[in-house]
């Protein structure tokens, strides 16, 4: 048998929607936030004018470092200079940083697109909410919105549970950084999870 797909134009792949939530507490300091804002940047040069990004700080406050644009030539310079400027605070909300990024988001919608949050972290809440519920409770929210949550942990000072729970709940992935140099996969896996092919309009002939 022979198949033949008339499959979507690379161009008209779908768009992607994402937010990043980075964890800037000052036991980030040193690599893994050097390595954080480093593969932050490499999706931010990855991106289209048809795509999306917004960026989360958080240490014990929380700043919307990006919020989401089009990822036009301009607005690429400007995003790439915010994250490089992130620096280490004291501190960790990680809910507060969670819930912004979920906020960056929703205030924006993008046709065809499936929102993700990417939300990283080395260490245990210190600041804000820290009740486990509430953090599944939040991702059940947003995947019944539509927007989807994937989590990222650093090293072994993290509830490693807390991270697996909120990814299931988000229907997100979970993922485990012993090496720094890891994360830029990550975040390239992560992001083509978004921007998969669209195949409804797909056409299969088969020929004998």
């Amino acid at each position: 048998l022979c198949f033949e797909s008339d499959l979507l134009p690379s161009e008209e792949r779908s768009p992607a929607h994402l937010a990043v939530a980075i964890d800037r507490s000052s036991s980030m300091g040193g690599p893994q936030l050097a390595a954080a804002k480093e593969a932050t940047v490499a999706i931010a040069r990855k991106l289209g004018p048809a795509d999306r990004l917004a960026v989360v700080a958080f240490d014990q406050t929380v700043d919307l470092i990006c919020k989401p644009k089009p990822m036009t030539e301009a607005n690429r310079g400007k995003v790439i200079e915010a994250i490089e400027g992130i620096q280490v605070g004291l501190g960790t909300n990680l809910y507060g940083g969670f819930e912004q990024a979920a906020n960056a988001l929703k205030g924006v919608h993008v046709k065809g697109a499936c929102p993700k949050i990417l939300l990283l972290t080395d260490g245990l809440p210190s600041r804000g909410t820290r009740d486990r519920r509430a953090f599944v409770s939040l991702a059940e929210t947003l995947r019944e919105s539509g927007i989807m949550s994937s989590t990222i942990g650093f090293g072994f000072g993290y509830d490693e549970q807390q991270l697996i729970d909120i990814a299931l709940a988000g229907d997100g992935n979970y993922h485990f950084v012993h090496n720094t140099g890891d994360l830029s996969d990550i975040f390239s896996i992560e992001l083509k999870a978004t921007q998969e092919i669209e195949l409804r309009d797909c056409q299969l002939t088969v020929k004998p």
